[in-house]
C-alpha cells in the first residue's frame, strides 16, 4: 500500500519518491537468490510493516580513501554490501552529496576534524531517503533525511547508522535544496542570527559574497529586512555577477569589489561583518564596523591571516568572533538544529531560498567534481548524484 501511495504522488518530488520504490524493488532483485538471514524480514524488529520485506546483504558503490592525499589521486571507487540492519539502526539510500572544501581538505588530511580510521568514505553532507527504519527513532520508511553527525560518510550508494546519526527534513524542496541544506545555508543563518542583535534596516557586510554561504546571507537579508553589502573579487563577468547577486536580495541589496569599497561607501556603517577571506579584505571591512559591533570570520580563501589595527581595539572596541557550523551542531540539540532546518527548507519551498548554481555529476564521474571543486572560484557547486 505504501509503495503504491508515494508511485502515485503528483508533487515535484514524485522522482525522489520512485527512486525509493525502485530501491526497494531493486534489493529484492538483488537478493533472490540469497537465503533470508534470520535479521531480515519478520525478525527484524526496525522494520516498516507496511513495506514488503527487505532481503539482505544489499549493495552499491561508494567512494573511499585509503591514505591522505590529492583527493583525485586517493579517492577511489568500489563496491560495499551491508549484510544487516540491526535494532536501533538505520538504513539509508543516498540521493544526493556536494563536494565542499572541507571534503577536499578532510581528503588531504588538513581538516580540523580526521576520520576516526582509514579506509574511509569522504563527505558531511548530503540528503537520502529512509530504507528500512527504526520506531524509537521516529522516522519512518520514505522519509529525507541528512546526517546529524560530522565524518558519517555521505559518498556512497547506502549509509547505514544509528538513530541519532539522522535528522528529518522536508521532502517539499528541491534536491540540490535538501543535498547542500545543513552546510552553507545554517551558517548563514546562525551568523546572522548568534552575534548581534539585528533590526530590519540594519547593515550587513560581507566578502566573499559570490560564494554559498555568501549567497546564502544575501537571501536571509532579504528575508529578515536587512541591509546587504557583498564584496568580490574584481573579475571580466563583473556586471553579470553583480546583476546575479542582486536579483537574489532586496532593494537595498548592494555587489561591489574589494576595491570601490573606499570610493564607492563612503559613511557606510554597518553593524555586522562576515569574512571568509582574511588578509587585506578583513581589513577593510573593521573599518565600516560600527563601535563596538562584531566581525565574524568562518574561512580564510586567501590563506592570508586577518590583520585588526590596534586602534580598531582601543577606541572602537571592535569584537572579533570565528564561527564553525560542526562546533555550532556538537552544542546544541537536535530540537534546535531541526528547528532552524525547518525554517530554511520552508524559504526553500517557497522559492524564497535558491540553492548556489551547481551541477549534478554521476559517481561515476566523480574525479570531475573533485577537480573543478580543488580549483576553486568555479561559481558551481558540484553535486554526486546517488540516485
Amino acid at each position: 500500500m505504501l509503495l503504491k501511495q508515494i508511485i502515485k504522488c503528483a508533487s515535484p518530488q514524485c522522482q525522489v519518491s520512485r527512486v525509493y520504490a525502485a530501491t526497494v524493488s531493486s534489493i529484492r532483485r538483488a537478493s533472490t537468490t540469497q537465503s533470508p538471514n534470520k535479521n531480515s524480514a519478520t525478525d527484524n524488529k526496525g522494520g516498516d510493516s507496511e513495506v514488503d520485506p527487505l532481503i539482505f546483504p544489499v549493495s552499491g558503490h561508494r567512494l573511499s580513501y585509503n591514505e591522505y592525499g590529492e583527493p583525485s589521486i586517493v579517492v577511489r571507487k568500489e563496491r560495499a554490501s551491508i549484510d544487516e540492519v540491526k535494532e536501533g539502526q538505520i538504513l539509508v539510500k543516498m540521493l544526493a552529496a556536494p563536494v565542499n572544501p572541507a571534503d577536499i581538505n578532510t581528503i588531504q588530511g588538513t581538516y580540523a576534524i580526521k576520520p576516526k580510521q582509514l579506509p574511509a568514505v569522504p563527505g558531511n553532507e548530503g540528503v537520502g531517503v529512509v530504507v528500512r527504519s527504526d520506531p524509537a527513532s521516529g522516522l519512518k520508511s520514505g522519509d529525507w533525511v541528512i546526517p546529524a553527525t560530522p565524518g558519517i560518510g555521505t559518498w556512497q550508494a547506502y549509509v547505514l547508522g544509528n538513530n541519532s546519526d539522522f535528522i528529518k527534513i522536508p521532502s517539499n524542496i528541491p534536491l540540490a535544496s535538501a543535498a547542500t541544506i545543513s552546510v552553507n545555508p545554517c551558517t548563514a543563518y546562525r551568523m546572522l542570527k548568534d552575534f548581534e542583535s539585528l533590526n530590519p534596516g540594519d547593515c550587513v557586510i560581507q566578502n566573499g559574497g559570490n560564494s554559498a554561504v555568501g549567497q546564502a546571507v544575501i537571501q536571509l537579508c532579504k528575508e529578515f529586512g536587512l541591509k546587504c553589502v557583498s564584496l568580490v573579487r574584481p573579475r571580466e563577468d563583473f556586471k553579470a555577477l553583480k546583476a546575479k547577486l542582486i536579483g537574489l536580495g532586496n532593494s537595498d541589496t548592494t555587489v561591489i569589489t574589494d576595491d570601490e569599497l573606499r570610493s564607492s561607501m563612503k559613511g557606510l556603517r554597518a553593524q555586522l561583518g562576515l569574512n571568509c577571506i582574511g588578509g587585506k579584505s578583513a581589513t577593510e571591512i573593521l573599518r565600516v564596523l560600527e563601535p563596538s559591533r562584531t566581525m565574524v570570520t568562518y574561512g580564510g580563501m586567501s590563506r592570508q591571516p586577518v590583520i585588526i589595527p590596534t586602534s580598531h581595539l582601543i577606541f572602537n572596541d571592535i569584537r572579533i568572533k570565528g564561527f564553525w557550523m560542526t562546533r555550532w551542531n556538537s552544542e546544541n540539540s537536535i530540537e534546535n538544529r531541526s528547528k532552524m532546518l525547518n525554517e530554511i527548507a520552508s524559504l526553500m519551498s517557497t522559492t524564497k531560498f535558491l540553492p548556489p548554481e551547481h551541477k549534478f555529476v554521476p559517481l561515476v564521474k566523480y574525479r570531475e567534481a573533485l577537480e573543478n571543486t580543488m580549483k576553486g572560484y568555479t561559481g558551481l557547486k558540484y553535486i554526486i548524484s546517488l540516485e
